[in-house]
């Protein structure tokens, strides 16, 4: 539109007192305009409405003039004065009259303009606007749909050692787990905790931004040998008796500029990963230099010679919430959040996390790098350049009373709850099977006589590329497909499950279930009442 309103030559605005329509021979001759409404024109001269009328009213005079030459045979001064009179009086009033057509023209030009202009942008805009709106609306129920994943994920996650070990320390003031059992699972279960709570904290304040790294000057061999020490220490290295080395180089270990505490998680994620991997052998740790650019780096290696990574997972390996197959079924109880820490961790120290190669039934070696301190005053600048409740009723038999010995499926992933369990409900007078998944858990029922069903919610589930998602809600699905399957639906089945929201209990209501009971404040001994009212009534509660 602005640009509408310019002369090509002059360049400036149509309407305005500085404006010349350079195009007009009289104007361009004279170097201004001689009428106002000249400011309005963009016509040529010859197309200049106020000559046109000079150019008929000569013609029209000259030919009144013949006229009265060729009737009246002469030309009276009367009449000459009062054609002359007419011209200009008209004349001016046409002046005027053309003056203001112009003007509205004009106006009606510009207005005209801005309408098709505005008309021609409108839809853009809207539709601009609206793709705005949308992206806002789709992010924001991403944000609400992360923000419920991942409370429901922490109260899994949280409440599945905890059941662990409010189940070990009820066996054991019911004195049905020997005490030094006991210890081992409650040792377990706060040691399952912390690391949860851990990654969980670590994960929330990496989310979305730059990891806000305290970095310091750091002796990285003093933290890999105190990390390799601790790593030794466990029950799991001990049993599969692997051995766990430090191999030090021929260079003298430089000091790495870094963020100390964080950078204890990458080492010891790492040497975690390689030892629950590794069903026997070995895990090293070796160091080498690499220069980049002008900047030198320590490069750390940690090696096994466990199960390898498939080239399927090796795409998934650092994306929260998600372990590979072979991971998952050598250990169960990962968060899935290890190596996304520990790559933000490296990222944010201005280095680099990376698999460094990996072969199926031979090992793994990842390695990192993180810039070696100059000794130099260094800055991070520089460097990084309900509707139903929990189903217990009062029923007065503790113990199954049936002729035969009840047979009860429990269907859960951790192996802790799982070994207590069997121990516990046997003691009680149960057969007990137990399985980890729901296509095993559907063949399972229609193998075996079960009379009650132990269900979990969150169980791990193998996606079509091959990752695992370790916080997968199949309960709800073998629920679902248990109901329809009329061999099996007569068969009660009991949610017991960390989730513990009115809106689950709702839908286990919909879907059939006998009972719902939530394992963070439920006692063994309130379990097996549970069990026994589902095996008295065979019916959903309502």
């Amino acid at each position: 539109m602005v640009e509408a309103d310019k002369n090509q030559n002059g360049g400036k605005k149509i309407g305005g007192d500085d404006y010349r329509n350079n195009d007009c021979w009289l104007v361009k001759n004279l170097g201004y305009a001689p009428y106002r409404r000249c400011q309005y024109c963009e016509f040529k001269f010859r197309r200049c409405l106020f000559l046109q009328y000079q150019v008929i009213s000569l013609f029209l005079i000259a030919l009144a003039f013949i006229l009265f030459i060729l009737i009246e045979k002469r030309l009276s001064w009367l009449v000459v004065i009062t054609v002359f009179i007419l011209v200009i009086v008209y004349g001016y009033f046409f002046n005027r009259s053309t003056e203001r057509i112009i003007k509205a023209n004009f106006s009606l030009k510009r207005a005209t303009d801005a309408l098709k202009e505005l008309t021609d942008n409108l839809e853009s805009k809207v539709a601009e606007q609206t793709s705005r709106i949308s992206d806002k609306n789709k992010h924001l129920e991403e944000l609400l749909g992360m923000k419920s994943d991942f409370l429901r994920v922490v109260n899994h996650q949280l409440n599945t050692p905890l059941s662990v070990m409010r189940s070990a320390y009820s066996m054991l003031q019911e004195k049905t787990l020997p005490p030094k059992q006991a210890l081992i699972y409650l040792g377990s279960g706060l040691e399952a905790m912390s690391n949860t709570i851990q990654d969980f904290w670590d994960a929330f304040e990496l989310e979305g931004q730059e990891m806000q790294a305290n970095f310091a000057v750091v002796d990285i061999e003093r933290i890999i040998n105190d990390q390799v020490d601790t790593k030794r220490l466990l029950k799991i290295t001990q049993e599969r008796k692997i051995k766990l080395v430090y191999q030090k180089p021929s260079f003298e270990v430089p000091k790495v500029f870094c963020d100390p505490k964080k950078i204890v998680h990458v080492i010891s994620n790492l040497l975690d990963n390689a030892i629950f991997y590794t069903p026997a052998g070995s895990v090293t740790v070796s160091l080498g230099k690499v220069k980049q650019n002008t900047s030198e780096y320590l490069k750390v290696f940690v090696t096994d010679t466990g199960a390898g990574i498939s080239l399927d997972d090796q795409k998934r390996m650092f994306r929260k919430f998600s372990r590979g197959d072979s991971a998952n079924n050598l250990h169960p109880d990962g968060s899935g959040l290890g190596l996304y820490i520990a790559q933000k961790v490296v990222g944010g120290c201005g280095g680099k996390l990376e698999l460094e190669k990996t072969e199926i039934g031979k090992g793994t070696t990842f390695s990192f790098i993180l810039p070696i301190s100059t000794g130099q005053a260094e800055t991070k600048e520089k460097v990084l350049a309900a509707q139903f409740k929990v189903g217990v009723r009062n029923s007065k038999n503790t113990v199954a009373k049936a002729k035969q010995r009840p047979s009860i499926l429990l269907i859960e992933d951790q192996q802790l709850l799982v070994e207590m369990y069997d121990s516990y409900l046997r003691s009680h007078g149960f057969n007990f099977y137990s399985v980890s998944d729901v296509k095993t858990a559907l063949a399972k029922l229609r193998e075996v006589s079960v009379d009650v069903v132990l269900l979990d919610i969150i169980l791990p589930q193998k996606r079509e590329d091959g990752s695992v998602y370790t916080v997968a809600e199949q309960g709800w699905s073998f629920l679902e497909a248990a109901k329809k399957d009329p061999a099996i639906s007569k068969i009660p089945v009991i949610i017991f499950t960390n989730l513990n929201t009115d809106q689950d209990r709702e839908k286990a209501k919909k879907l059939g279930a006998a009972a719902y009971v939530f394992k963070g404040n439920t006692e063994p001994k309130d379990l097996i009442k549970v069990i026994n009212n589902s095996l008295e009534n065979i019916q959903p509660l309502s």
